[in-house]
């Protein structure tokens, strides 16, 4: 036990200082999301434009994000960032902004894993 204590051992997860940027990256995201979630449309209403597309990437990219994170690669956000360059992506607006910031924060988690 002794000599097993003293020998070098690979550590197979991020390091500590990663998953503490990554967990400053995800509580920021969760502050975006809260700010669309306090703006969302009466069930009235027309539904924003570009949002379903949004959701839809947000929930493909983040899905593959967690199993980049599984399999210790950098999660990419092509998707959402490709849906934010598109002209029918969502308009200016609370929602332009926010789909920004959650994506700065997907950076954020991706740059704070990256080795």
């Amino acid at each position: 036990m002794d000599r097993a204590a003293g020998e070098p051992a690979r550590h197979r997860g991020p390091s500590h200082a990663a998953a503490d940027g990554a967990g400053a990256a995800l509580a920021a995201l969760g502050r975006c999301a809260m700010l669309l979630e306090a703006h969302l449309p009466d069930r009235g209403q027309a539904p924003v434009p570009g949002a379903a597309d949004l959701a839809g990437a947000l929930r493909s990219a983040t899905g593959a994000g967690a199993e980049a994170v599984r399999e210790r690669r950098v999660p990419q956000w092509d998707e959402v960032r490709a849906v934010l360059a598109d002209r029918r992506g969502p308009e200016q607006g609370v929602l332009r902004g926010a789909a920004a910031q959650l994506l700065d924060s997907l950076d954020e988690v991706s740059e704070a894993l990256r080795p």
